[in-house]
């Protein structure tokens, strides 16, 4: 019940900026299932569900108000984006974190995103450089206060934002199937309850001053100065990972080569892998 009770407070809460407050405004003329997925699977990259937490189909459905297959079938996509383990007759869980998992999203994120950086600089189309200041502008009120669920929001916009500059949108939507894992790393180095303010204030500052550097080489039409920013940026959040593994050892897998759910994860590649060097050829 103790689940129930964490969803039905989510979904129930007056807070817009919540991860699950968009439960209460399910579109029943479209298939539920994603929906649930897409839900669950922002409250578990925010920590509102933490890694080795169980989830009960029941209990789900109770708080969504559901019934068990819509919930069956949204569990069956958490777990083919590696975030869940999936144990006949003996439940379901939430993975930990696992650093392989890491390494992967982190990899084909910086391939993509360094090339559409650095298209998007050849392209400077005026109508998406103007999108990216207004979500510059955005995060900056967001940094301000200190709201880590609306500035990973905000974040992920402008990424996008950024994909759609260099006219490969699809970029992002490969990045978006792989990133998971890396989402919950990214939302544990500015998640301001659970760590120290200073810390905290450093991370949304970071991230702002790199977003910054990106969109100032992207204007300037500077190719190279592009994908370095956008190279830096991404990796500081691979650097974060032996301090926040330290800190934190229970939201880590202990051993990245014999986790749970691997074969899942690995097949999600192989299916995505020739679009994703399609991707970058073309870029």
């Amino acid at each position: 019940m103790a689940l129930e009770k964490k969803i039905r407070a989510m979904t129930e809460s007056n807070d817009h900026d919540h991860p699950l407050f968009a439960a209460s405004a399910l579109d029943y003329d479209l298939p539920l299932a994603p929906q649930i997925a897409r839900l669950l699977r922002r409250a578990i990259v925010t920590l509102n569900i933490e890694p080795g937490e169980r989830l009960s189909e029941q209990e789900v459905a109770n708080a969504f108000g559901l019934n068990r297959h819509a919930i069956r079938e949204a569990f069956l996509l958490l777990r083919d984006s590696g975030l869940i383990r999936v144990m006949p007759q003996r439940g379901t869980m939430v993975l930990k974190i696992s650093p392989e998992g890491l390494e992967n999203a982190s990899f084909v994120r910086e391939a993509l995103e360094c090339a559409a950086a650095r298209a998007a600089a050849v392209l400077r189309d005026p109508t998406a450089l103007a999108r990216l200041e207004a979500n510059l502008a955005v995060q900056r009120q967001l940094a301000k206060q200190k709201n880590p669920e609306a500035f990973f929001e905000c974040d992920d916009s402008f990424h996008h934002l950024i994909a759609e500059a260099a006219g490969r949108s699809i970029a992002w939507d490969i990045v978006d199937d792989y990133k998971p894992q890396l989402d919950r790393l990214r939302y544990l180095s500015i998640d301001i309850k659970i760590k120290d303010r200073l810390t905290a204030d450093s991370a949304f500052e970071n991230s702002l001053h790199d977003h910054q550097a990106i969109v100032a080489a992207i204007k300037k039409g500077d190719a190279d100065e592009a994908e370095l920013q956008m190279r830096n940026h991404l990796g500081r959040i691979m650097a974060a990972l032996p301090r926040l593994a330290s800190s934190y050892p229970d939201m880590f897998a202990s051993d990245p080569h014999s986790k749970p759910g691997a074969s899942a994860q690995q097949g999600q590649g192989r299916r995505r892998i020739g679009r994703a060097n399609q991707t970058v050829r073309s870029i």
